[in-house]
């Protein structure tokens, strides 16, 4: 539910992220990403320091514009 709140009001941009590594009860574990960013398409996404990841080198903001607009119109379609 929060994806789906961060991504319908998102006005410009969504930068998301999540961390490599916790502490749990005073030990060291490495954390995954979450399993529902697999299931948003890759031309959506721009991984930074993730391996095998393709790396965009044009205008972030253009490119993050027209992501939104398209996830907010999918999402649209899936809710009717």
């Amino acid at each position: 539910r929060l994806m789906y709140v961060g991504i319908t009001r998102a006005q410009q941009s969504l930068h998301m992220s999540y961390t490599k590594q916790r502490t749990q009860y005073g030990d060291k574990i490495e954390i995954k990403p979450s399993r529902f960013l697999d299931e948003i398409p890759e031309d959506f996404l721009n991984w930074k320091d993730k391996p095998g990841a393709k790396q965009n080198a044009e205008d972030p903001k253009a490119i993050g514009k027209a992501h939104i607009a398209a996830m907010k119109e999918k999402l649209k379609q899936q809710a009717s």
